[in-house]
């Protein structure tokens, strides 16, 4: 729908339709010229709306947004605006830090949207608006939880040092984590036999993270997990859909929590759906949706 209306509008400014087809504005023309013409007009448009982009990044900091889709910000980073943040409502979006997301690292990377999940005493809760990496919970099939998790380690490693800024890391906060197995009912209910195990792990203080089955339930207190949802279903970026992360016809995909599963070799996932679901940890086409804590 976006691209057809950039289509259309650049259709008006450069011609007139005719069916599928646009012609002169003006009589007279030779095709050489109109298309000099076109292109001269297409390339003073495209100026003009990247000197507004930069010029609005400069003047505003963190920008509000609602857009529908898969809609990158400017690859300039502009980095934090804690008055923005601070006037902005929980469920919208706000942008902080840049990650690749188009699948263009010619153009450089683009800034990471955040939906605002909770606000209070000066500091937001932020989840990625869309699912940003393909990794697996674990790179070894083995018994793990989320403290030693591979995950945990890239989250708060490479992709930390990549996504944000000295002055935007200087915004995040350390968050303490409560590990806790989820209600063993739930797994009970699917027929899963898990007498005896009950091990959600230490908690563990980290910068990015995952949601906990309890972080999404206290947030998304109408999710029924046991049925399609679209309050946690997420889209992957261009990019994780490069890397190979499954998808539905839908288009959207599995992400991870960081909550275990109903052994102690698989952790939970919502699913393309919008399910509670669970996976062995060395699952490596599921995707990262990072969240953070920042003060404003």
């Amino acid at each position: 729908m976006i691209a057809a209306g950039l289509t259309a509008a650049v259709a008006w400014a450069t011609g007139i339709w005719i069916g599928n087809h646009v012609t002169s504005k003006y009589p007279g023309e030779t095709a050489s010229q109109k298309q000099q013409a076109d292109e001269t007009n297409q390339a003073e448009q495209a100026a003009a709306e990247s000197e507004k982009a930069t010029q609005a990044a400069a003047e505003t900091g963190l920008s509000v947004t609602g857009s529908e889709g898969n809609v990158y910000g400017d690859s300039l980073s502009i980095g934090y605006a804690p008055n923005v943040l601070a006037d902005a409502q929980v469920g919208e979006y706000v942008t902080f830090g840049t990650y690749e997301q188009d699948n263009d690292a010619d153009n450089g990377r683009e800034l990471i949207e955040w939906q605002v999940l909770e606000k209070s005493d000066g500091e937001a809760l932020l989840l990625s608006r869309y699912v940003l990496e393909k990794q697996p919970y674990n790179e070894v099939m083995t018994e793990i939880t989320w403290e030693e998790c591979s995950l945990r380690k890239w989250l708060n490693g490479d992709f930390y040092s990549e996504a944000f800024s000295d002055a935007e890391k200087a915004f995040i906060e350390k968050t303490q984590l409560k590990n806790n197995q989820i209600d063993l009912s739930i797994w009970k209910e699917r027929g899963w036999s898990i007498d005896g195990y009950d091990v959600g792990g230490n908690d563990t203080w980290d910068y990015v993270f995952l949601l906990s089955f309890d972080d999404i339930r206290s947030v998304c207190s109408n999710w029924d997990y046991n049925s399609r949802s679209d309050e946690v279903r997420a889209y992957p970026t261009d990019y994780a859909i490069e890397r190979g992360i499954r998808t539905n016809l839908k288009g959207t995909t599995f992400w991870w929590l960081r909550s275990p599963g109903p052994t102690q070799h698989q952790a939970s996932i919502v699913s393309s759906w919008g399910l509670l679901d669970s996976d062995y940890v060395s699952q490596d086409n599921y995707g990262v949706r990072p969240a953070i804590k920042v003060i404003f």
